[in-house]
């Protein structure tokens, strides 16, 4: 394939993951009632409005170097994407792996479907087809926590400060719960709280950082194999 299609499809994509993700927080917004203004307080909507601003900025990057025929590499815009994509993918996953089985018929609405399952694939599909970046380093793998951390310590703050989420709760995910009946290092036979809130924090810190090292093994690797077919 050439640079001028990649970049084309690239383009395309960066374009639906913005319009998909932007539009899945504002339906999300429109629908919440009384519960619109504290949907910003979720990590699903700060990192869907996280990733639909990188791929604005990415589509002007790309759009920019097209206009000009020329490849610039951006270190640091990768490592934002890097960052964002890990962040989208972590939204996904905790959302149908562990979230889902707890909402019943609500979990499937057409913003849920956006933000949660569209976003984090057309995310991860521009991320290993757009490759105008250098390899990542063996040090970039930390980079992808860094929001998870922010928002695990927002969180704890909104926790301790009795802030209200939206459902008169304040924490934003069962497994933040600092007082439910497993507690924080406990276990319980009261689902969801079957586990404390610290394995919660260990096990998505664990995902996140699984996710960083794999794709950028998976990302390092396309980037090898297209330096040698140059």
């Amino acid at each position: 394939m050439t640079n001028k299609k990649r970049n084309i499809i690239s383009l395309v994509l960066k374009a639906l993951l913005a319009t998909v993700s932007l539009n899945g927080v504002l339906l999300s917004y429109l629908q919440g009632g009384s519960f619109s203004g504290r949907i910003f307080l979720y990590f699903t909507i700060q990192s869907n409005i996280w990733i639909g601003i990188i791929s604005i900025i990415g589509f002007i990057f790309l759009a920019i170097d097209m206009a000009y025929r020329k490849t610039s590499l951006r270190r640091w815009f990768a490592i934002l994407e890097f960052i964002f994509t890990v962040s989208i993918l972590i939204t996904g996953i905790i959302f149908t792996a562990v979230l889902v089985p707890t909402m019943g018929k609500d979990a499937w609405s057409i913003s849920n479907i956006l933000t949660h399952l569209i976003a984090p694939i057309l995310a991860v599909t521009d991320f290993l087809f757009n490759k105008r970046h250098d390899s990542l380093k063996k040090s970039d793998i930390f980079y992808p926590l860094i929001p998870l951390g922010y928002y695990l310590l927002f969180s704890l703050i909104g926790f301790f400060l009795q802030w209200d989420f939206g459902t008169g709760n304040n924490y934003p995910y069962f497994f933040l719960n600092y007082a439910s009946p497993s507690g924080v290092f406990g276990i319980s036979n009261q689902l969801p709280y079957f586990m404390g809130s610290f394995y919660w924090i260990v096990f998505i810190i664990a995902l996140a950082s699984g996710l960083s090292i794999f794709l950028k093994w998976l990302t390092n690797k396309i980037h090898a194999r297209e330096q040698q077919n140059d």
